[in-house]
Protein backbone atom coordinates (compact mmCIF):
# COMPACT_ATOMS: atom_id res chain seq x y z
CA UNK A 1 0.00 0.00 0.00
CA UNK A 2 2.67 2.62 0.61
CA UNK A 3 5.00 3.64 3.23
CA UNK A 4 4.61 7.16 5.65
CA UNK A 5 0.82 6.88 4.66
CA UNK A 6 -1.70 7.92 7.83
CA UNK A 7 -4.74 5.74 8.56
CA UNK A 8 -7.30 7.01 6.52
CA UNK A 9 -4.80 7.35 3.28
CA UNK A 10 -4.63 3.50 3.89
CA UNK A 11 -8.07 2.85 4.20
CA UNK A 12 -9.01 4.95 1.10
CA UNK A 13 -6.59 2.57 -0.59
CA UNK A 14 -8.18 -0.26 0.23
CA UNK A 15 -11.45 1.42 -0.75
CA UNK A 16 -10.98 2.58 -3.93
CA UNK A 17 -10.29 -1.31 -4.73
CA UNK A 18 -13.91 -1.87 -4.30
CA UNK A 19 -13.29 -5.66 -3.99
CA UNK A 20 -10.64 -8.13 -2.24
CA UNK A 21 -9.98 -9.79 -5.70
CA UNK A 22 -8.85 -6.90 -7.68
CA UNK A 23 -5.74 -6.01 -4.29
CA UNK A 24 -2.40 -6.97 -5.76
CA UNK A 25 -0.97 -9.67 -3.62
CA UNK A 26 1.96 -10.61 -3.62
CA UNK A 27 2.43 -14.77 -3.06
CA UNK A 28 5.14 -15.90 -0.07
CA UNK A 29 6.92 -18.89 -0.19
CA UNK A 30 8.08 -20.44 3.31
CA UNK A 31 11.85 -21.24 2.98
CA UNK A 32 13.01 -24.28 4.95
CA UNK A 33 12.84 -23.16 8.59
CA UNK A 34 9.14 -22.58 7.75
CA UNK A 35 9.59 -18.60 7.63
CA UNK A 36 7.43 -16.67 5.52
CA UNK A 37 8.51 -13.42 5.97
CA UNK A 38 11.44 -12.11 8.19
CA UNK A 39 13.85 -15.15 6.49
CA UNK A 40 17.31 -16.25 7.93
CA UNK A 41 20.09 -16.00 5.97
CA UNK A 42 21.47 -19.09 4.81
CA UNK A 43 24.80 -18.48 5.75
CA UNK A 44 24.50 -18.02 8.94
CA UNK A 45 23.96 -21.66 9.55
CA UNK A 46 27.96 -22.06 8.49
CA UNK A 47 28.95 -20.80 11.54
CA UNK A 48 29.63 -22.22 15.22
CA UNK A 49 26.27 -22.25 17.70
CA UNK A 50 26.94 -20.81 20.91
CA UNK A 51 24.83 -23.47 22.88
CA UNK A 52 25.62 -27.11 23.30
CA UNK A 53 23.24 -29.39 21.91
CA UNK A 54 24.16 -31.31 25.47
CA UNK A 55 24.19 -29.47 28.41
CA UNK A 56 27.70 -29.96 30.18
CA UNK A 57 29.24 -32.42 27.23
CA UNK A 58 32.71 -31.77 27.12
CA UNK A 59 33.16 -33.00 23.54
CA UNK A 60 30.53 -30.48 22.24
CA UNK A 61 31.16 -28.85 19.31
CA UNK A 62 29.92 -24.98 20.40
CA UNK A 63 31.74 -22.33 21.75
CA UNK A 64 30.43 -23.00 25.25
CA UNK A 65 29.31 -25.97 27.47
CA UNK A 66 26.70 -24.77 29.26
CA UNK A 67 24.31 -22.38 29.01
CA UNK A 68 20.98 -21.17 31.57
CA UNK A 69 18.22 -18.74 31.66
CA UNK A 70 18.29 -16.35 34.02
CA UNK A 71 16.30 -16.73 37.40
CA UNK A 72 12.55 -16.93 36.83
CA UNK A 73 11.12 -15.49 41.09
CA UNK A 74 7.52 -15.94 40.50
CA UNK A 75 7.04 -13.20 42.92
CA UNK A 76 9.65 -10.32 41.50
CA UNK A 77 7.68 -8.25 44.27
CA UNK A 78 8.96 -9.77 47.20
CA UNK A 79 12.16 -11.07 46.39
CA UNK A 80 13.41 -8.26 44.82
CA UNK A 81 14.48 -4.70 46.02
CA UNK A 82 16.58 -1.68 46.01
CA UNK A 83 17.27 -1.62 49.93
CA UNK A 84 18.83 -4.91 51.06
CA UNK A 85 17.11 -3.77 54.74
CA UNK A 86 13.93 -4.10 52.97
CA UNK A 87 14.45 -6.63 51.32
CA UNK A 88 15.58 -8.37 54.53
CA UNK A 89 12.10 -7.37 56.74
CA UNK A 90 9.77 -7.88 53.57
CA UNK A 91 11.19 -11.76 52.65
CA UNK A 92 11.00 -12.61 56.59
CA UNK A 93 7.62 -11.32 56.89
CA UNK A 94 6.93 -13.49 53.74
CA UNK A 95 8.41 -16.39 55.17
CA UNK A 96 6.71 -16.25 57.86
CA UNK A 97 2.95 -15.31 56.86
CA UNK A 98 3.71 -19.00 54.50
CA UNK A 99 4.81 -20.79 58.07
CA UNK A 100 1.37 -19.12 59.66
CA UNK A 101 -0.66 -20.79 56.54
CA UNK A 102 0.94 -24.66 57.00
CA UNK A 103 0.11 -24.50 60.69
CA UNK A 104 -2.85 -23.72 60.01
CA UNK A 105 -3.69 -25.47 57.09
CA UNK A 106 -2.23 -28.57 59.44
CA UNK A 107 -4.65 -27.82 62.22
CA UNK A 108 -7.63 -27.53 60.47
CA UNK A 109 -6.72 -31.22 58.25
CA UNK A 110 -6.00 -32.88 61.62
CA UNK A 111 -9.85 -31.77 62.80
CA UNK A 112 -11.42 -32.29 59.31
CA UNK A 113 -9.34 -34.53 57.00
CA UNK A 114 -11.78 -33.53 54.07
CA UNK A 115 -10.55 -30.05 53.85
CA UNK A 116 -8.16 -28.90 50.80
CA UNK A 117 -5.50 -26.34 51.31
CA UNK A 118 -7.21 -24.28 48.80
CA UNK A 119 -9.97 -23.99 51.53
CA UNK A 120 -8.15 -23.00 53.85
CA UNK A 121 -5.22 -20.43 53.16
CA UNK A 122 -5.31 -17.02 52.25
CA UNK A 123 -4.17 -16.15 48.82
CA UNK A 124 -3.99 -12.47 49.71
CA UNK A 125 -1.22 -10.82 47.34
CA UNK A 126 -0.05 -8.31 49.88
CA UNK A 127 1.12 -11.47 52.18
CA UNK A 128 2.46 -13.87 49.82
CA UNK A 129 2.48 -14.93 46.19
CA UNK A 130 1.13 -18.93 46.33
CA UNK A 131 2.62 -20.97 43.50
CA UNK A 132 2.12 -25.07 42.69
CA UNK A 133 5.68 -25.45 44.62
CA UNK A 134 4.51 -23.70 47.97
CA UNK A 135 1.23 -25.76 47.22
CA UNK A 136 2.81 -28.86 47.71
CA UNK A 137 5.37 -27.67 50.15
CA UNK A 138 2.11 -26.58 52.46
CA UNK A 139 0.24 -29.84 51.78
CA UNK A 140 3.36 -31.78 53.19
CA UNK A 141 3.31 -29.08 56.20
CA UNK A 142 7.16 -28.36 55.36
CA UNK A 143 8.15 -25.35 57.30
CA UNK A 144 10.68 -22.73 55.41
CA UNK A 145 13.61 -20.50 56.96
CA UNK A 146 15.49 -17.76 55.79
CA UNK A 147 19.07 -17.41 55.67
CA UNK A 148 20.49 -13.66 55.17
CA UNK A 149 23.38 -15.82 53.11
CA UNK A 150 20.81 -16.08 50.62
CA UNK A 151 20.81 -11.93 50.38
CA UNK A 152 22.76 -11.34 46.78
CA UNK A 153 22.84 -8.56 44.45
CA UNK A 154 21.51 -9.61 41.01
CA UNK A 155 21.13 -8.12 37.70
CA UNK A 156 17.55 -7.17 37.50
CA UNK A 157 17.77 -5.40 34.17
CA UNK A 158 21.04 -3.90 32.46
CA UNK A 159 22.27 -1.34 34.23
CA UNK A 160 19.57 -2.06 37.03
CA UNK A 161 21.44 -4.23 40.04
CA UNK A 162 18.60 -4.81 42.96
CA UNK A 163 19.31 -7.11 46.26
CA UNK A 164 17.80 -10.67 45.63
CA UNK A 165 16.72 -13.17 47.93
CA UNK A 166 18.47 -16.01 46.08
CA UNK A 167 16.81 -19.32 46.94
CA UNK A 168 15.63 -22.69 45.24
CA UNK A 169 12.37 -22.60 47.69
CA UNK A 170 11.17 -19.37 46.60
CA UNK A 171 12.41 -18.87 43.20
CA UNK A 172 10.17 -20.87 41.08
CA UNK A 173 12.77 -21.75 38.37
CA UNK A 174 16.96 -21.43 38.98
CA UNK A 175 17.67 -23.50 35.91
CA UNK A 176 21.87 -23.96 35.70
CA UNK A 177 22.45 -20.74 37.82
CA UNK A 178 23.31 -22.24 40.86
CA UNK A 179 26.08 -23.76 39.17
CA UNK A 180 27.11 -20.27 36.80
CA UNK A 181 26.88 -18.39 41.01
CA UNK A 182 27.04 -21.28 43.77
CA UNK A 183 27.33 -18.78 46.75
CA UNK A 184 28.21 -14.90 46.84
CA UNK A 185 32.07 -15.61 46.78
CA UNK A 186 32.34 -17.31 43.56
CA UNK A 187 33.52 -15.34 40.88
CA UNK A 188 32.01 -15.25 37.25
CA UNK A 189 31.43 -13.48 34.42
CA UNK A 190 27.99 -14.40 31.81
CA UNK A 191 27.47 -12.99 28.53
CA UNK A 192 23.46 -12.32 28.67
CA UNK A 193 21.67 -12.64 25.12
CA UNK A 194 18.05 -12.38 24.24
CA UNK A 195 15.66 -15.85 24.47
CA UNK A 196 14.06 -16.90 21.61
CA UNK A 197 10.89 -15.35 19.71
CA UNK A 198 11.43 -11.43 21.25
CA UNK A 199 10.37 -8.49 19.24
CA UNK A 200 13.28 -6.11 20.30
CA UNK A 201 16.59 -5.77 18.15
CA UNK A 202 19.83 -7.68 19.37
CA UNK A 203 21.89 -6.76 22.43
CA UNK A 204 23.73 -8.39 25.00
CA UNK A 205 25.49 -7.55 28.24
CA UNK A 206 28.07 -8.51 30.35
CA UNK A 207 27.38 -9.31 33.87
CA UNK A 208 29.15 -10.50 37.16
CA UNK A 209 26.28 -11.48 39.53
CA UNK A 210 23.03 -13.45 39.07
CA UNK A 211 20.75 -12.22 36.39
CA UNK A 212 17.07 -12.50 36.14
CA UNK A 213 14.92 -14.37 33.24
CA UNK A 214 14.05 -10.74 31.93
CA UNK A 215 16.99 -8.56 32.08
CA UNK A 216 16.46 -9.35 28.43
CA UNK A 217 13.44 -9.52 26.11
CA UNK A 218 12.70 -13.63 25.65
CA UNK A 219 13.84 -14.76 28.27
CA UNK A 220 17.84 -14.11 29.34
CA UNK A 221 19.89 -17.14 27.80
CA UNK A 222 23.36 -16.77 29.90
CA UNK A 223 26.92 -17.94 28.49
CA UNK A 224 29.44 -18.71 31.17
CA UNK A 225 33.18 -18.04 31.39
CA UNK A 226 33.16 -20.97 34.10
CA UNK A 227 30.80 -23.11 36.04
CA UNK A 228 30.93 -25.10 39.34
CA UNK A 229 30.34 -28.28 40.25
CA UNK A 230 29.50 -28.97 43.79
CA UNK A 231 31.43 -32.09 44.81
CA UNK A 232 30.33 -35.31 46.08
CA UNK A 233 31.26 -35.36 49.72
CA UNK A 234 31.86 -39.24 49.56
CA UNK A 235 34.37 -38.68 47.31
CA UNK A 236 35.41 -35.90 48.87
CA UNK A 237 36.55 -37.70 51.98
CA UNK A 238 38.62 -40.10 49.92
CA UNK A 239 40.26 -37.02 48.71
CA UNK A 240 42.01 -36.54 52.00
CA UNK A 241 45.95 -37.55 52.24
CA UNK A 242 47.76 -39.93 54.49
CA UNK A 243 47.77 -37.29 57.25
CA UNK A 244 44.22 -36.24 57.07
CA UNK A 245 44.64 -32.61 55.54
CA UNK A 246 42.45 -31.47 52.72
CA UNK A 247 44.37 -30.78 49.79
CA UNK A 248 41.58 -28.57 48.35
CA UNK A 249 41.86 -26.23 51.48
CA UNK A 250 37.58 -27.31 52.32
CA UNK A 251 36.55 -26.21 48.95
CA UNK A 252 33.28 -27.72 48.13
CA UNK A 253 33.05 -26.77 44.38
CA UNK A 254 35.16 -27.78 41.50
CA UNK A 255 36.11 -25.02 38.77
CA UNK A 256 35.03 -25.65 34.99
CA UNK A 257 35.76 -23.82 32.04
CA UNK A 258 32.91 -22.56 30.16
CA UNK A 259 34.55 -22.06 26.66
CA UNK A 260 34.76 -25.88 25.55
CA UNK A 261 37.59 -27.56 24.27
CA UNK A 262 36.96 -27.41 20.91
CA UNK A 263 36.68 -23.84 20.31
CA UNK A 264 39.96 -23.46 22.32
CA UNK A 265 41.99 -26.17 19.74
CA UNK A 266 40.34 -24.62 16.58
CA UNK A 267 41.32 -20.68 18.04
CA UNK A 268 45.16 -21.96 18.50
CA UNK A 269 45.51 -23.99 15.05
CA UNK A 270 44.08 -20.68 13.55
CA UNK A 271 45.58 -17.54 16.03
CA UNK A 272 48.30 -19.76 17.48
CA UNK A 273 48.88 -20.87 21.40
CA UNK A 274 48.94 -17.29 23.03
CA UNK A 275 44.85 -17.58 22.72
CA UNK A 276 43.57 -18.37 25.93
CA UNK A 277 39.84 -19.11 27.08
CA UNK A 278 39.51 -15.77 28.23
CA UNK A 279 40.35 -14.16 25.01
CA UNK A 280 37.24 -16.14 23.35
CA UNK A 281 35.13 -15.10 25.85
CA UNK A 282 36.02 -11.56 24.90
CA UNK A 283 36.26 -12.22 21.63
CA UNK A 284 32.45 -13.47 21.49
CA UNK A 285 31.15 -10.56 23.54
CA UNK A 286 32.71 -7.72 21.12
CA UNK A 287 31.76 -9.62 17.97
CA UNK A 288 27.92 -9.96 19.33
CA UNK A 289 28.64 -6.09 19.30
CA UNK A 290 29.49 -5.69 15.50
CA UNK A 291 26.49 -3.55 14.11
CA UNK A 292 27.36 -5.43 10.82
CA UNK A 293 26.52 -8.84 12.26
CA UNK A 294 23.58 -7.78 13.59
CA UNK A 295 22.19 -6.22 10.86
CA UNK A 296 22.94 -8.81 8.64
CA UNK A 297 21.57 -11.86 10.53
CA UNK A 298 18.46 -9.73 12.26
CA UNK A 299 15.93 -11.86 11.42
CA UNK A 300 18.19 -15.17 12.62
CA UNK A 301 18.98 -13.74 15.97
CA UNK A 302 14.96 -13.54 16.58
CA UNK A 303 14.37 -16.57 16.13
CA UNK A 304 17.83 -18.44 16.73
CA UNK A 305 20.13 -17.87 19.59
CA UNK A 306 23.83 -16.67 18.21
CA UNK A 307 26.12 -18.36 15.92
CA UNK A 308 29.61 -16.97 15.78
CA UNK A 309 32.45 -17.76 13.03
CA UNK A 310 35.71 -18.69 13.58
CA UNK A 311 37.67 -19.83 10.55
CA UNK A 312 36.57 -17.10 8.39
CA UNK A 313 37.86 -14.38 10.85
CA UNK A 314 41.37 -13.09 10.57
CA UNK A 315 44.31 -13.36 13.19
CA UNK A 316 43.97 -9.43 13.12
CA UNK A 317 40.37 -9.39 13.82
CA UNK A 318 40.16 -12.13 16.35
CA UNK A 319 42.43 -10.19 18.49
CA UNK A 320 40.83 -6.72 17.64
CA UNK A 321 37.41 -8.01 18.50
CA UNK A 322 38.86 -9.60 21.54
CA UNK A 323 40.47 -6.70 22.62
CA UNK A 324 37.01 -4.43 22.25
CA UNK A 325 35.18 -7.37 23.73
CA UNK A 326 37.33 -6.72 27.02
CA UNK A 327 37.47 -3.28 27.01
CA UNK A 328 33.52 -2.68 26.66
CA UNK A 329 33.32 -5.89 29.46
CA UNK A 330 34.92 -3.40 31.40
CA UNK A 331 32.92 -0.80 30.71
CA UNK A 332 30.00 -2.32 31.19
CA UNK A 333 31.06 -4.22 34.24
CA UNK A 334 32.63 -0.96 36.05
CA UNK A 335 30.07 1.91 34.49
CA UNK A 336 29.27 2.90 38.31
CA UNK A 337 33.48 3.47 38.82
CA UNK A 338 34.02 4.86 35.36
CA UNK A 339 35.53 8.63 35.43
CA UNK A 340 32.61 11.38 34.86
CA UNK A 341 33.59 13.02 31.32
CA UNK A 342 35.02 15.74 31.37
CA UNK A 343 32.19 17.78 29.18
CA UNK A 344 29.62 17.04 31.94
CA UNK A 345 28.34 19.56 33.74
CA UNK A 346 25.84 19.14 36.62
CA UNK A 347 23.34 22.32 37.42
CA UNK A 348 20.78 22.70 39.68
CA UNK A 349 18.95 26.12 39.27
CA UNK A 350 22.16 28.24 37.93
CA UNK A 351 24.62 26.65 40.50
CA UNK A 352 27.22 23.92 38.98
CA UNK A 353 28.38 20.59 40.60
CA UNK A 354 31.32 18.22 39.64
CA UNK A 355 29.37 14.98 40.36
CA UNK A 356 26.66 12.97 42.17
CA UNK A 357 27.26 10.60 44.89
CA UNK A 358 24.92 7.81 44.60
CA UNK A 359 23.89 6.18 47.83
CA UNK A 360 24.69 2.47 47.91
CA UNK A 361 21.51 1.01 49.33
CA UNK A 362 19.31 2.98 47.15
CA UNK A 363 20.59 3.80 43.59
CA UNK A 364 18.29 6.65 42.61
CA UNK A 365 19.03 8.44 45.87
CA UNK A 366 21.99 10.60 46.62
CA UNK A 367 23.76 13.82 47.21
CA UNK A 368 25.80 16.75 44.88
CA UNK A 369 29.18 17.15 45.51
CA UNK A 370 30.80 20.63 44.68
CA UNK A 371 34.48 19.93 44.21
CA UNK A 372 34.73 16.25 44.90
CA UNK A 373 34.47 16.32 49.00
CA UNK A 374 31.93 19.40 49.82
CA UNK A 375 28.49 18.51 49.70
CA UNK A 376 25.30 20.69 48.81
CA UNK A 377 23.95 20.55 52.34
CA UNK A 378 22.81 17.65 54.42
CA UNK A 379 19.35 18.68 52.95
CA UNK A 380 19.99 18.15 49.30
CA UNK A 381 19.42 14.98 49.39
CA UNK A 382 17.45 13.91 46.28
CA UNK A 383 15.29 11.10 44.50
CA UNK A 384 15.47 10.63 40.87
CA UNK A 385 12.03 9.75 40.01
CA UNK A 386 12.29 10.81 36.15
CA UNK A 387 14.76 10.95 33.34
CA UNK A 388 14.15 12.90 30.12
CA UNK A 389 15.66 14.84 27.21
CA UNK A 390 14.83 18.12 26.58
CA UNK A 391 13.56 17.74 23.18
CA UNK A 392 13.29 14.25 21.10
CA UNK A 393 16.32 15.09 19.14
CA UNK A 394 18.35 16.88 21.71
CA UNK A 395 20.41 14.51 23.20
CA UNK A 396 23.01 16.67 24.69
CA UNK A 397 21.37 17.10 27.76
CA UNK A 398 19.78 15.03 30.80
CA UNK A 399 17.03 16.61 32.76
Amino acid sequence: IGDYLTREQKLAIIKDFGSIEKVPMVTLQPNEHGDWISMRNDSFSNYIPVEPQKKFDEKTKSWFVVNSLGVASGRDSWIYNFSKEKSIERVSAMIEFYNSQVLKYKNEKNKNGDVTIEQIIDFDPTKFSWNRNQRQDAEKYKIHSYSKENFVVAQYRPFTKCTMYFDKVFNAMTYQVPKLFPTRDHKNLIITVPGLGGNKPFSCIVSNIIPDLNTLSAGTQCFPLYWYEEKDPRLTAMQLDLFGEDKDNGEKYIRHDGVTDFILGRARELYGNKVQKEDIFYYVYGFLHSAEYRQTFEADLKKMLPRIPLEEISAEDFWAFSKAGRALADLHLNYETVEPYVGVHIDVKGKHFSSITINEESPTYGRLVADGSATYGEDKLFYVKQIKFPKKKKKSTII
